[in-house]
């Protein structure tokens, strides 16, 4: 037994506060009959309300639980079209369980559809697991007014869904007695005519031009990003190329000192390589002159296979670094 139905049992014997309004039941049907092919969606919603000003018609009345409701009595009176709904004598304190049943055309018994009871969340009968779905509640409800709801809503209903529906509230009524609200509503089936059905390929006709616009403004703006993805490509692989020639480079360093040399590369080259020079270091004599300090170096050839530089100094003492660049 779960913490909620423990609760919902505890509720019945014990002191709850009440809630200043006629409180009642009532059951929605949208639409009320339904067309079969035409119709996309039903749905059947049960809530119990705080204040029965909010629905005017009343068709039947609170019955005692405990009590067997008899032949003739309001629960066996035939149901209304339209908004179907319960109002008490009195106000209701707390709200327990919700249940929607259905009469069965071929047994005349009502068979439960779905129910929802404390902190629990819906059910849905086993034999109709696949037929519609549920949501609701019977703490609260996210609509000013109602103690809790349940809603179910089928797909593409056709005749099959046309019946007699019920939704049975069990609360506790200020007077802390147990007690039911019930609330039927009948749900027709009618085949569609000539006019339904010019009507409803008019609107899917409007609705397929509508797609097919919609369609084809995605597909402008795919032929766009796929012209850019293009562009993109194109780009990608000129870096990948200039990458992959970076990568391919013969480069090579290395130093030397301030004399007149022949420098052979450690790995020969295809082509005539770029040699660049540059001083690594340059230290001063303590007995220089103003006039006479200096130092120079030239790069005099190149060929693939070395390179020739002259260096001069004087009361310098430098050394030099290269790099080489294939082209």
């Amino acid at each position: 037994m779960s913490v909620c139905t423990i609760i919902a049992l505890v509720l019945l014997s014990v002191l709850i506060s009440t809630i200043n309004a006629d409180s009642l039941v009532t059951l929605e049907g949208a639409p009320s009959t339904i067309h079969p092919v035409l119709t996309k969606t039903l749905q059947l919603r049960c809530a119990v309300q705080s204040d029965s000003s909010s629905v005017t018609s009343q068709t039947t009345s609170l019955y005692n639980l405990i009590t067997t409701p008899q032949p003739g009595s309001a629960t066996d009176s035939p149901p209304q079209d339209g908004v179907q709904a319960t109002s008490p004598s009195g106000s209701i304190a707390k709200l327990l369980s919700l249940v929607i049943t259905k009469k069965n055309q071929g047994t005349g018994l009502s068979e439960t559809l779905a129910s929802v009871t404390g902190c629990n969340v819906p059910i849905i009968e086993e034999k109709f697991l696949s037929t519609f779905g549920v949501e609701g509640n019977s703490e609260g409800s996210n609509q000013n007014g109602e103690l809790g709801y349940l809603v179910l809503t089928w797909d593409r209903p056709d005749e099959g869904e046309a019946g007699i529906y019920s939704c049975e509230a069990y609360a506790l009524n200020s007077d802390k007695h147990p007690v039911s609200l019930i609330a039927n509503l009948p749900i027709a089936s009618v085949q569609p005519n000539i006019a339904d059905l010019v009507t409803y390929i008019s609107a899917n006709e409007r609705e397929i031009t509508s797609l097919k616009s919609m369609v084809n403004a995605v597909a402008g703006e795919n032929a766009a990003l796929r012209h850019e993805n293009y562009q993109l490509y194109i780009k990608t692989n000129e870096l990948e190329n200039r990458l992959t020639g970076l990568k391919g480079q013969n480069i090579q360093t290395g130093s030397f000192s301030c004399t007149y040399q022949e420098i052979p590369f450690p790995q020969p080259y295809n082509n005539t390589p770029i040699v660049f020079l540059s001083t690594a270091s340059a230290s001063i004599s303590s007995s220089y002159s103003y006039s006479t300090a200096s130092y120079n170096t030239n790069l005099q050839s190149v060929t693939p296979y070395s390179f020739t530089v002259s260096c001069s100094q004087s009361y310098f003492t430098t050394s030099f670094t290269w790099l080489a660049i294939d082209i």
